[in-house]
């Protein structure tokens, strides 16, 4: 097995770090061929280092990266498990360890904490914060934008150091702030793909700071936590139920026979009986639908129909004089943050003469 010095290992660390390509985790051809050609630059430069008495092969320091990342992970996992085991408060003081701060700047964020063996930390994490965070219920529209508060703002003369956004059953973060040597105004902001990527901005100016998630969809859904690192101070948990609301479809107005109605129904005499059936789909949660006359609620009582349909049926018997020119109103809403979907018709009415 190779042996390696301390200063070996920083000058390879330092080297990917030059040579980032090398972490991309993009496994197509050209990508490929990319990176293999920076491994073997990087294993050029390796050797031709003073300090470098045996020179190694691209596999073999491709090996040793490998290493090096998976004892950060370790550390990382120690790290966090012992703070978890302590009631999450600040992060045992250890020495400063110039390779692995090497190690954490050369590789991204995810490649050094991503793997399994932070599993067992991310469960027994998620346990102690169902046990100590309260859950905020929070609603947000399919297709707007969401603000998630986190305040950042530190006690005393302490620092933020990191910020993390977790989604429930994952360990792994999906948003992080960065602020280690840096201030506010330049903290770097990483965002996972394939969760909101571009969708997601943590804003800072407002106070206090804000995850706003724009176009939100339904799966989008589900149990967010923030958590606020200080230099110093303990760690700060904010946790958030999102229920993502899904507006039904338009709502139509048919008549007794079926017939959809554009504007009006009618013309009818007086006496008439009037059936309107209207009908909407889909809605999550499950929408109300009910009718209006003039503004006025007259009948909510719905039904299910074949699939996601629900219907109600309108029966407004005898019409008379004093419903000439109503406006019967469909409604279906399922939430108070948007209007209502709806559709309306005016009764068309002939009048009797009246006679004196």
């Amino acid at each position: 097995m190779a042996h390696y010095t301390e200063k070996e290992k920083i000058l390879l660390a330092m080297l990917v770090k030059e040579h980032s390509i090398l972490e991309n985790k993009k496994t197509d051809a050209a990508t490929v061929q990319i990176k293999q050609q920076e491994r073997e630059k990087l294993t050029i430069e390796y050797n031709g280092q003073p300090e470098i008495n045996n020179a190694r092969t691209s596999i073999q320091l491709k090996t040793l990266w490998k290493n090096l990342k998976q004892t950060k992970r370790k550390l990382n996992t120690s790290l966090r498990y012992e703070a978890l085991r302590t009631g999450a408060g600040p992060p045992p003081k250890v020495a400063d360890n110039v390779l692995m701060s090497t190690v954490l700047d050369a590789a991204r964020f995810m490649d050094v904490t991503s793997e399994n063996c932070f599993n067992s930390t991310a469960v027994l994490e998620d346990e102690v914060v169902k046990a100590n965070v309260i859950a905020h219920d929070i609603q947000a529209v399919e297709g707007k934008s969401v603000s998630l508060a986190c305040d950042v703002t530190p006690p005393g003369h302490d620092k933020v150091y990191m910020v993390f956004w977790f989604q429930y059953g994952s360990g792994i973060p999906i948003y992080s702030f960065d602020v280690r040597g840096k201030p506010l105004s330049q903290a770097r902001h990483w965002s996972a793909p394939e969760v909101f990527g571009s969708r997601a901005y943590f804003r800072t100016m407002s106070e206090p700071a804000q995850l706003v998630i724009d176009d939100i969809r339904r799966h989008d859904e589900g149990v967010y936590r923030c958590r606020v690192d200080f230099r110093n101070a303990q760690t700060r948990s904010f946790r958030y139920n999102l229920t993502v609301i899904v507006p039904p479809e338009q709502p139509t107005i048919l008549d007794k026979w079926g017939r959809q109605l554009n504007g009006s129904i009618g013309p009818h005499e007086e006496g008439d009986d009037i059936t309107l059936t209207c009908r909407t789909v889909g809605g999550h949660p499950e929408p109300t639908v009910r009718w209006l006359v003039n503004g006025m609620l007259v009948d909510e009582q719905y039904e299910h129909n074949a699939g996601d349909v629900i219907e109600n049926r309108l029966v407004w018997a005898g019409v008379s004089r004093k419903d000439y020119d109503a406006i019967f109103t469909c409604q279906a809403v399922n939430t108070l943050l948007t209007e209502p979907k709806e559709a309306m018709v005016n009764l068309d009415l002939y009048c009797k003469f009246l006679q004196f």
